[in-house]
């Protein structure tokens, strides 16, 4: 509906145009019209500008419109208007090779489309195009087999004038090409068994002439005569004057071949008259053509006469519209400079917010980060202290108790002994567990053993019959900044401790590398492992102060989990 009420808008403007070219009515649709229409009716619009180009030979228009047309219909997945515009497309690019596009893939896609949803009268104009395309370039067998698809096609859904068309363009090539008149005439008799109506008189009139040129190629002229004279009984045809002038030509020249003389002057006469006339139509075109030019150039003249006070008038009004469009350009400017300056301001105000936003929360991480230093070098001395005091007093309090024990043990019957050692073993065990958490307490990075050394003895104190941690040194005897190896050591430690607390692990590795100018720790476990998400860093102190930590040192931390594979926590630090 909306093509059609396009086109028929197209038509009008063209019919009642006020001397304006068709590109101006393309801009009356793109920039006007189509503004204010659905996407659809824009396409359909564009296809009818096409048509109305192609039909005034402006052939790479009408290509544009076409292909803004498929941009439009492929957006609304409209597959068949986007077929019948490559349909359209095919045609123009076969006929213009100085448009200098290959035309088959349009034909190719149109087919494609006919084939899938089995579009019967489809089909048959891609056969015909398919076989017109290969008779032009030469190819007839192509041709061929395209047009016998074609009249299969037709035959099966009772498509007598497509039959009819199929069957001439097989005559044709069976009679200039494959040099077989019989098949050709054979073709050429189908052809008139569909062609039923008056208004396939034309196609009629062609046929029996094909018959008669195949007929002149076998030397029969009376037979090739007989059907040039059903020919030229025929009447009422669009270009009946045209065939005619090839009509008498085949008198002339199948008299002459019978020896008839007379009739061969005869008929050559009436084909000379016959091109006369149609050279006088043509120069009485022509002649028409210039006196309606002449006659327009002087009434053009004096209208020119009686619009040259209006003109003058119009150019005062165009002054003062002009002088008014430009106060009101310099007015408009002028607003739009001071609205830039001003939106300008609010943008380097904003900006200066943002700088000053961002310095107060470089500040406050900065303090925060100072704060997490100051609670670990807290925590490393209440360590060192608390190692001291459980090795210096308990410690030796326990190692005095063993010797009295000792010496209690010697006085004492054999009866007794055996309680006494009892008690020796208790105090033994609870020398050791204090000798042990106080080599954990004060396991820090000593500045003659560095990081690497430190990292071993704690895997080795935490390190049991059930769990085995595994320390993998890359670093190559390589020494950092003793408080960097502190820090490092104290996340070590961390991650471990969540390791053995959590992980349900019987295996830890720690692996420390550097490279270039990055050191990379990594801490993995083969336990039960969870599910990461990216608030997880946040969960919990320990995690939450590494993570500060490796933020405050430019470095990064990353941790891949899944439950039941393991966990592993991998640490980059530049150095």
């Amino acid at each position: 509906m909306w093509r059609s009420y396009h086109k028929i808008i197209v038509l009008f403007l063209l019919a009642f145009n006020f001397g304006l070219e068709l590109d101006t009515y393309t801009y009356f649709f793109q920039k006007k019209n189509l503004n204010h229409i659905n996407q659809k009716a824009k396409a359909d619009s564009l296809f009818s500008l096409a048509e109305n180009y192609k039909g005034l030979n402006k052939n790479d228009i009408a290509l544009a419109n076409y292909e803004k047309a498929i941009k439009i219909y492929n957006s609304l997945k409209d597959q068949k208007n986007i077929a019948v515009c490559n349909y359209e497309i095919f045609w123009i690019l076969n006929a213009e090779k100085k448009l200098r596009k290959e035309a088959l893939p349009y034909l190719n896609d149109f087919y494609r489309y006919a084939r899938d949803n089995s579009d019967t009268k489809l089909l048959l104009k891609a056969y015909n195009a398919f076989g017109s395309y290969y008779f032009a370039r030469k190819t007839q067998l192509k041709s061929k087999n395209y047009f016998l698809k074609g009249k299969r096609i037709a035959e099966k859904n009772n498509d007598s004038v497509s039959v009819g068309a199929f069957a001439a363009n097989l005559g044709l090539i069976y009679s200039g090409y494959i040099k077989k008149q019989d098949s050709a005439r054979y073709y050429y008799q189908e052809a008139l068994k569909n062609y039923k109506t008056p208004r396939d008189n034309e196609k009629i009139v062609t046929a029996y002439i094909n018959i008669a040129n195949s007929l002149e190629i076998d030397k029969d002229y009376n037979n090739a005569l007989r059907h040039i004279q059903i020919a030229d009984t025929i009447q009422d045809y669009d270009r009946e004057v045209a065939y005619k002038k090839i009509i008498y030509q085949k008198y002339s020249t199948y008299y002459k071949n019978l020896g008839d003389v007379d009739n061969a002057l005869k008929y050559y006469e009436l084909y000379n008259q016959m091109r006369d006339s149609i050279n006088r139509t043509e120069q009485n075109i022509a002649i028409s053509e210039i006196q309606t030019k002449y006659e327009t150039e002087k009434k053009e003249k004096e209208n020119l006469i009686l619009k040259t006070e209006v003109d003058r008038r119009k150019t005062t009004q165009k002054s003062m519209i002009i002088g008014f469009i430009v106060l009101a350009v310099l007015g408009a400017i002028f607003t739009y400079l001071f609205y830039k300056n001003l939106k300008r301001k609010q943008i380097i105000k904003e900006q200066q917010q943002e700088i000053n936003l961002q310095n107060l929360e470089r500040k406050l991480k900065n303090e925060e980060v100072n704060t997490i230093n100051a609670m670990v070098t807290e925590q490393e001395n209440e360590r060192q202290r608390l190692a001291e005091n459980l090795h210096d007093n308990l410690g030796s309090t326990l190692a005095a108790l063993k010797l009295h024990t000792d010496n209690l043990k010697n006085k004492l019957d054999k009866e007794n002994q055996a309680d006494i050692e009892k008690s020796q073993v208790l105090l033994d065990d609870a020398y050791e567990k204090v000798r042990t958490i106080s080599h954990q307490k004060n396991a820090g990075v000593m500045a003659k053993e560095g990081l690497v050394p430190a990292v071993k003895n704690l895997a080795n104190s935490f390190s049991t019959n059930d769990l085995q941690i595994h320390v993998q040194d890359y670093l190559q005897d390589e020494r950092i900044e003793n408080q960097l190896e502190i820090t490092l050591f104290r996340m070590i430690q961390e991650l471990l401790a969540n390791a053995i607390k959590h992980a349900q692990a019987h295996e830890i590795n720690i692996s420390l590398t550097h490279h270039e100018n990055s050191l990379n720790i990594i801490v993995e476990d083969n336990g039960v492992g969870f599910t990461t998400n990216k608030n997880l860093k946040r969960n919990g102190i320990g995690l939450s102060t590494i993570d500060k930590r490796v933020e405050h040192l430019g470095g990064t931390l990353e941790i891949d989990s899944y439950p039941r594979r393991g966990t592993s926590i991998i640490i980059n630090i530049p150095t």
